[in-house]
Parts: C-alpha cells; sequence; structure tokens
C-alpha cells in the first residue's frame, strides 16, 4: 500500500511540476496584437428613408430614398481614394442600385483620405419602398470588398 502511496505521489508532483512550467512559460510570452487591414474600413452610422431629399427631389411612386451615413477610417500606410461611385446597394433579390447625386450638405463625392484619416458622410440610393440587403462597398484599384447589412 505504501508503494502505490508513493508512486502516485511522485505522479502527482510531475503532473504538477509539469503544468507549473508550462504556465510560467505562457506569462513570459509576448502579447498578441490585433493587426488593423490595409484599407478604408467603413461602419454605418445610420439609415434613413425618405419620400422627397432636400430642394423637393422626391422619389416618385413605389420609391423611396435609401439615406446611409457612414464612417470610415483608412488604415493603410499611404493615403487612399474614395469615391461615391465605390458604393452601391443590393437587395435581397440581387438588383443592384447606384449611389445617387444628391443635395445633402454631408454628401461623399470623392477625395483623398490621408494615413489614419476619417471620413463621415451620406451615401443616396434611389431604391423600391422598404427594400433591404447590403452596402456593397468596392475599391477597384485595391480590389477589395466589403458588405454592410441594412434592414
Amino acid at each position: 500500500m505504501r508503494k502505490i502511496f508513493i508512486f502516485l505521489l511522485i505522479i502527482g508532483i510531475g503532473v504538477g511540476t509539469y503544468f507549473g512550467i508550462k504556465s510560467l512559460s505562457k506569462q513570459g510570452e509576448p502579447a498578441k496584437t490585433i493587426e488593423q487591414p490595409n484599407e478604408i474600413v467603413y461602419k454605418l452610422v445610420s439609415i434613413e428613408r425618405l419620400q422627397e431629399l432636400p430642394g423637393d427631389i422626391s422619389a416618385n411612386g413605389t420609391n423611396e430614398w435609401l439615406v446611409v451615413k457612414v464612417f470610415g477610417q483608412n488604415h493603410d500606410t499611404v493615403n487612399r481614394l474614395f469615391n461615391m461611385y465605390y458604393f452601391t446597394f443590393e437587395d435581397e433579390e440581387g438588383n443592384i442600385y447606384e449611389n445617387n447625386p444628391n443635395s445633402l450638405n454631408d454628401a461623399i463625392i470623392y477625395g483623398e483620405l490621408v494615413v489614419d484619416g476619417t471620413i463621415s458622410g451620406t451615401i443616396v440610393f434611389k431604391v423600391p419602398a422598404e427594400s433591404v440587403g447590403k452596402l456593397i462597398i468596392t475599391d477597384e484599384e485595391y480590389i477589395e470588398v466589403q458588405e454592410l447589412n441594412i434592414k
């Protein structure tokens, strides 16, 4: 019985020492960092559905204006171009709608975004009323695509 006890004690010490050394080695490892993508990353700020835009621009009939406010940040190491035509809306049936030039003061048109710079503004689409789908942002120069759900 005493031999079994000593045997189990030796196994217990060995297992405890193994896990103790293993946990000590993890403490000395450098912390992992999450890298940002080398692109402009966009987020939805708000979604609004209107029958009319400022300046009495009507959506007409069964259509509505889908007014999407976005915020973007350049996570690349170089300045990046942005353009209103990088944004399209795809509804659930797969129909694609182009961004409409509009009368809103904060509309995203085009420009260059500096490294770590931010942009916020409005993108507008004329779509059938109550359309749901996704905002698709394509940067043709870098062949990047980002999709943001719109409900």
